[in-house]
């Protein structure tokens, strides 16, 4: 579920420095200055934290809307996947298509999973059915309305920056490590486009912030016979009291 944090909340950004700066009386002095300053800022290029904007109601993500598409790789799973995020993260959805492989039996899996606001829903598009459960981090990052969701992620993950700039897909962004989900490179709009842990990789092929995929991916569900999926705080309240 932790990844799940990175793809919606909005997830993870290097903290930005700022430096103070001293006043000038002389004019020319004082430009002579910004200029030197400029110069070093140039030199020692380092992508900044981008806050989210404009918009109204909730805010998971710094983004409004965008869509990467995975390539993965490992020992046991390989694929692809498809992760889109619109109205700055409060809906997402991720298909993906693995070929998984264990003590030499190879299975195909196919998943279609989508969040709507305080619900996640999990689609079987073969059998046209789904399930239904709450979203546990809708409550976790509704508290976070008023903060940086970029430093709130970063400090969830216990990220630390490597200080290594990768170029994926086009685009920039930063590599961190984390005991809990290995390495990661992040851009400054907290976009996951590379991810290594426990012998398993993705990597993005393509990022657009153009727009935030089909209506129809994320409204599948209403297409569906849904059932509700087990609560599994009351399994394991039930199991407590055995």
């Amino acid at each position: 579920m932790k990844l799940m944090i990175i793809l919606m909340a909005s997830s993870a950004l290097i903290l930005g420095f700022c430096e103070k700066k001293t006043e000038v009386s002389d004019n020319e002095n004082a430009t002579q200055s910004e200029q030197s300053n400029n110069k070093n800022a140039a030199k020692k290029e380092k992508l900044k934290p981008k806050k989210s904007t404009g918009g109204g109601g909730l805010k998971f993500h710094p983004l409004k809307q965008f869509c990467v598409e995975y390539a993965h790789s490992g020992s046991m799973m390989n694929g692809t996947s498809k992760m889109c995020s619109r109205k700055y993260g409060r809906e997402t959805f991720t298909i993906s298509n693995f070929e998984i492989g264990i003590a030499g039996i190879t299975q195909s899996q196919n998943q279609h999973a989508i969040t709507i606001e305080d619900k996640i829903y999990n689609i079987d598009r073969v059998k046209m059915t789904g399930m239904v459960a709450e979203n546990p981090n809708y409550d976790l990052m509704k508290g976070s309305q008023g903060q940086d969701l970029a430093q709130s992620f970063f400090q969830i993950m216990d990220y630390t920056d490597t200080g290594e700039i990768k170029t994926i897909a086009g685009t920039k962004c930063n590599v961190f490590i984390s005991p809990s989900v290995g390495t990661a490179c992040l851009t400054p709009d907290a976009v996951m486009l590379e991810q290594n842990f426990m012998g398993m990789g993705q990597v993005a092929t393509s990022f657009t912030k153009s727009n935030g995929g089909d209506n129809a991916d994320y409204m599948l569900y209403k297409k569906m016979t849904i059932s509700e999926a087990p609560n599994l705080e009351d399994i394991m309240g039930k199991m407590g009291q055995n």
